[in-house]
């Protein structure tokens, strides 16, 4: 029984030298790494851009339709921060009044679209209010 004892420890010592070795001989090799920035192939993972296969094989159909339409394209994405989503958002009333004075076929929608803003921005003003009423005591 002690003889097995003793090659098992014999043979995990053994192991551990062949894999210090295999590491030493991986570090001490300097092979330079391949260059990827040049390719322009390659898509960062980030970004929500679909395969040239995909493109190519995909059947369009109505709902691919339906969505690409209904995605806006948002220019600034300074409009995310609070200050500037509350300045544009107070601005959006006027702005559609002024497209529905412009555009007189769409004068109704529009109108009505620059009044349910107005209403909405009231109403976010009077909930203010009454949270700093709440938090004042």
């Amino acid at each position: 029984m002690v003889s097995n004892a003793t090659s098992l420890d014999h043979s995990a010592r053994g192991s551990t030298s062949l894999i210090n070795n295999g590491i030493d001989s991986i570090t001490r090799q300097q092979r330079a790494l391949p260059d990827v920035t040049d390719h322009p192939s390659l898509v960062p993972s980030e970004t929500f851009e679909r395969s040239s296969l995909d493109c190519i094989l995909a059947i369009p159909d109505f709902d691919e339709f339906i969505s690409k339409r209904l995605v806006p394209r948002i220019v600034d994405s300074s409009i995310f921060m609070p200050l500037q989503f509350r300045d544009l958002l107070q601005s959006a009333p006027g702005a559609l009044q002024a497209a529905a004075q412009a555009a007189p076929e769409t004068a109704e929608l529009l109108g009505s679209a620059a009044r349910l803003l107005f209403d909405g921005n009231n109403m976010h003003e009077l909930l203010q209010m009454y949270r700093n009423a709440l938090l004042q005591g």
